[in-house]
């Protein structure tokens, strides 16, 4: 037998097994999750958004803000949120 040929077998062989590692690594154990989806940007206004906040009381799940663009309608107000906190 020839070098050639030889190394032609070894070449082949070694196709062969990566093709049945390649075929083999795939499980149904680690299927692919794709990420979820972003939320879409929202423009809210922060003193409404404060309001619904303290509307909903104390043990409820806390609210998302990914997403959420404020509009900070009451910064030159000291006393907006008073009524609030009283």
């Amino acid at each position: 037998m020839t070098q050639s040929t030889s190394q032609w077998r070894i070449a082949v062989a070694g196709l062969m097994g990566a093709v049945l590692l390649a075929a083999c690594s795939g499980t149904s154990n680690h299927a692919y999750t794709p990420p979820p989806a972003q939320p879409a940007q929202t423009t809210l206004l922060f003193s409404a958004f404060a309001e619904q906040v303290f509307d909903a009381g104390p043990n409820t799940t806390p609210v998302p803000v990914n997403g959420v663009n404020f509009t900070f309608d009451v910064n030159d107000d000291p006393m907006a949120f008073a009524a609030l906190l009283m």
